[in-house]
């Protein structure tokens, strides 16, 4: 029963660093925010932060989103910021930019809402 709970334990460590995961260029997360994606736009937008802090993408529309970097449909211009799929109403998404610049982005699934982050060091 013991070696059950430490395995039960070490997959729910394993599971929470995965998702935590820190880029290898930051020694720390800077601070969180959060960028709200209404139906036809992000909420703030420009967003100007610092160098690692995460952004949390909270889906408050009222259909799917999936905010990535431009150009669309390839999200080429930081291909890590991605969530590779879209997700529902009320749920939310989060990346760390690790990447000093100006990053324009869009929802893949309504590619006429844009926004901006600027990531200053």
């Amino acid at each position: 029963m013991r070696t059950l709970i430490l395995l039960l334990a070490l997959a729910g460590l394993f599971a929470f660093l995965l998702a935590n995961k820190i880029p290898d260029n930051c020694l720390r997360i800077e601070g969180s925010t959060t960028v709200s994606i209404k139906d036809d736009s992000f909420s703030p937008n420009p967003l100007t932060i610092k160098k690692c802090t995460k952004v949390i993408f909270k889906n408050d529309s009222s259909r799917s989103a999936w905010p990535a970097s431009d150009l669309h449909p390839t999200h080429g211009i930081y291909p890590e910021f991605d969530p590779k799929e879209g997700y529902s109403p009320g749920k939310s998404w989060s990346f760390i930019f690790n990447r000093i610049g100006k990053w324009p982005y869009h929802d893949h699934l309504n590619p006429s809402t844009h926004g901006k982050i600027i990531v200053n060091p």
